[in-house]
């Protein structure tokens, strides 16, 4: 093997989106009676940004050494996916032993930390029982034989989860929900000293900021230590070389303040006027570019009331570590549905079970309607095919909370207190959206009469108009089976784009004036845009 540069396939780069108009197409409008699943990461640069050139033959020598073996046995080397933050290959040996090497793309930021943080939290978490592949080497920069941070792990056993998960039927995935809950109550009871990410003692900086996992246990090299926040809004674009405290946190309020504090600097050096980056909000706005000082004052109002959002039960407070992305596809299970492993655990950080606590995304949000006769009633135009996948879907959801009541109290109670969305949305992503900030302000006025009994007008317009656009988006994403997160196939790129295509001429026919026509030619949600702008 020489150096070889391995460059992806063009995949479409989009921000989060909606439907222009007040219901999605079908798939009959689209000409498609089947719809690849598009989905599309949350930030995303230009496919230059990805390019990663290293040593293969190398990078099998570390691999083989990593697991005792003679480099001479590698006889085969192969991308086998691609995440948001990295490639992964497999590498096969002569006797059939297989690893698998996980190398992160040149943008994936925090750089330095984010390799060092997944393996130590992997290791820790897997010493603690909870199945993950095991670590047989890594590093944390480039500055090696192979020219590339990397991982060197297990190939996992068992089947991916989501290449099953759909057709799955409701007493297995019951099964699995119920195997789900049990991990999820394993990580509960890990307990950690404070909010942030895992690292080793040795690949922390000497000047970080740390507290140690186990005190009696904190000098050594291999001590587990909670360091800086990996939580990708910190180091988004310009952020990363912000002076600002990333944690880690031994208090709620500093963990609440943290996202506002940073945003904050980011507005006061680099802030400009600028349409919304979340295309679906631009109508809100009338499209319109949006002053900063108007987002500064929303962060500024909100940084009064975080004390008032931190719930007064010690429980809930206490710093919990959640899968950072848990859905089927980094999800492994056996035959009989146990999980075998969960895997991509970059970007992973340890927070208040307030903050954490939620349900996962690929077992629905909350059904509509609290009513299962109205489910089944179904409304106008409704098929008895989305009927069935509402009742499946609501059924998961709700058992999901069973079983999380019944095997993960904790969870539940972060779960079941009151105003708890909110405060895990106010958490991550406030921070970057002044609507997100506005309406979440407005959720907590209405939620707390003590915060003041005015009624902001505007404010409340902005939390009507994001509650329509996030429903609308949410009927968008279930008509054409959009996952919150990912990646369209290579194989898939094509049709996806046609269907994409299609949408956009057939919203350009049925716009009813010249303003709209100019809105959806101009701010259509799958249109590249230059992201730089908003880095």
């Amino acid at each position: 093997c020489q150096n070889i540069e391995v460059t992806p396939k063009t995949y479409g780069a989009t921000a989060d989106h909606r439907w222009p108009f007040a219901s999605p197409p079908s798939h009959e409008q689209l000409g498609h009676s089947h719809l690849c699943v598009l989905s599309v990461p949350i930030y995303f640069g230009s496919m230059g940004e990805r390019e990663r050139m290293f040593n293969c033959e190398q990078l099998q020598r570390l691999a083989a050494e990593s697991v005792s073996r003679d480099p001479r046995e590698v006889i085969s080397i192969e991308k086998i996916g691609e995440g948001a933050a990295n490639r992964a290959f497999a590498i096969l040996f002569r006797d059939g032993f297989k690893m698998v090497a996980r190398i992160p793309y040149p943008s994936t930021e925090p750089k330095g930390l984010i390799v060092a943080s997944e393996a130590a939290t992997i290791i820790f978490i897997r010493s603690k029982g909870v199945p993950t592949p095991e670590i047989f080497g890594y590093s944390c920069s480039p500055d090696n034989a192979a020219g590339t941070e990397y991982i060197f792990m297990e190939f996992c056993s068992g089947t991916d989860l989501g290449s099953v998960w759909d057709e799955m039927g409701t007493e297995d995935a019951t099964r699995l929900i119920q195997n789900l809950v049990a991990l999820e109550s394993q990580l509960s009871d890990i307990r950690l000293p404070a909010s942030g990410s895992l690292y080793f003692l040795r690949d922390l900086p000497p000047d970080a900021t740390k507290v140690a996992v186990d005190a009696s246990d904190s000098g050594s090299p291999s001590s587990i230590y909670v360091g800086p926040c990996t939580d990708l809004h910190f180091w988004f674009g310009k952020r990363k070389d912000l002076q600002v405290n990333r944690g880690p946190f031994s208090e709620p309020v500093s963990t609440m303040n943290a996202g506002a504090l940073k945003e904050t600097r980011y507005l006061e050096k680099h802030g400009r006027p600028l349409l919304p980056f979340d295309r679906f909000q631009r109508e809100t706005f009338d499209f319109q570019e949006q002053d900063p000082a108007v987002h500064l004052d929303s962060l500024q109002k909100y940084l009064q009331i975080s004390k008032h959002l931190i719930p007064p039960v010690a429980a809930l407070t206490s710093p919990i570590l959640r899968h950072p992305d848990l859905r089927p596809s980094n999800m492994f299970v056996s035959d009989n549905l146990e999980i075998t492993a969960l895997i991509d655990w970059q970007h992973s950080a340890a927070l208040p079970a307030f903050l954490s606590a939620g349900v996962p995304d690929f077992l629905g949000s909350g059904p509509q309607s609290s009513d299962t006769a109205e489910i089944t009633n179904g409304s106008e135009g409704e098929s008895d095919s989305e009927r069935l996948r509402l009742l499946h879907q609501r059924h998961l959801y709700d058992t999901y909370l069973a079983m999380t009541e019944r095997h993960n109290a904790s969870h539940f109670e972060a779960l079941a207190y009151p105003f708890s969305i909110g405060r895990q949305k106010i958490h991550p992503s406030f921070l970057s959206s002044n609507t997100g900030a506005k309406s979440l302000l407005t959720r907590k006025r209405r939620a707390q009469s003590h915060l003041g009994k005015t009624i902001w007008k505007e404010i409340l317009r902005l939390d009507d108009a994001e509650q329509q656009g996030v429903q609308q988006l949410e009927e968008f994403k279930a008509t054409i089976g959009l996952g919150p997160q990912g990646w369209v196939a290579n194989e898939d790129y094509d049709t996806a784009m046609e269907a994409i295509a299609r949408m956009k001429e057939l919203s350009l026919e049925q716009a009813e004036s010249d303003e709209e026509l100019i809105a959806i030619r101009d701010h259509w949600v799958f249109d590249d845009m230059d992201e730089e702008e908003y880095a």
